[in-house]
């Protein structure tokens, strides 16, 4: 795909305001000191390659994270979270991990301790966030484990079935119940819509 720059009088158009999905401010021409403006063009520049649903601490007090508005799809079902902040300050001395889940069509975030793991429900994963004498100390970003895996679909047990000509009404129940079995696990696996 070819590369069009902006003419003039875009550029000027641009100056002063902020790229939506970035955050990145236009700067004007011969800003001065212009070195603060680059500094966080560039942090906002690495960080916006992924930045919906982005955990990361907030300035509100050391055990506090800010999560990151964005959109996300669960069992087939977009959901729009709309960002938040949360204190974390109950998992000192500990490491939280953070998620969404699908709360009856809204999305809610699901905080737990490390140790008791992430939900058997489908969710997105967001991140682990370790808490050290009061302060956060660490953040590990979780989300491209959910963007960048393959779930398996639940193992089915084989039907070994053998039907008898006709067919009973218990025979053809039992093949119903496994298709219906099969489909589901499907679902759950997100390789099939509901």
């Amino acid at each position: 795909m070819a590369h069009i720059d902006l003419t003039p009088s875009e550029i000027e158009s641009l100056v002063g305001s902020r790229d939506a999905a970035t955050g990145i401010e236009y700067p004007p021409q011969g800003l001065v000191p212009y070195y603060p403006w680059l500094v966080r063009s560039l942090n906002r520049l690495a960080q916006s390659s992924a930045g919906v649903l982005r955990v990361e601490r907030d300035d509100a007090n050391d055990t506090t994270v800010r999560i990151a508005p964005g959109r996300c799809t669960l069992n087939g079902v977009a959901l729009d979270y709309p960002g938040a902040t949360q204190d974390l300050s109950s998992y000192n001395n500990d490491t939280a991990i953070l998620w969404i889940e699908d709360g009856a069509g809204s999305p809610s975030l699901g905080i737990d301790a490390l140790t008791n793991g992430f939900p058997d429900s489908p969710h997105i994963r967001l991140a682990s966030v370790t808490l050290q004498t009061g302060v956060i100390t660490q953040i590990t970003d979780l989300r491209f484990e959910s963007l960048l895996s393959h779930q398996k679909a639940t193992a089915i047990a084989d039907l070994s079935l053998t039907v008898s000509n006709p067919p009973t009404q218990s025979e053809v129940q039992a093949i119903s119940d496994k298709v219906d079995a099969i489909l589901s696990a499907l679902r759950s696996a997100g390789l099939m819509s509901a």
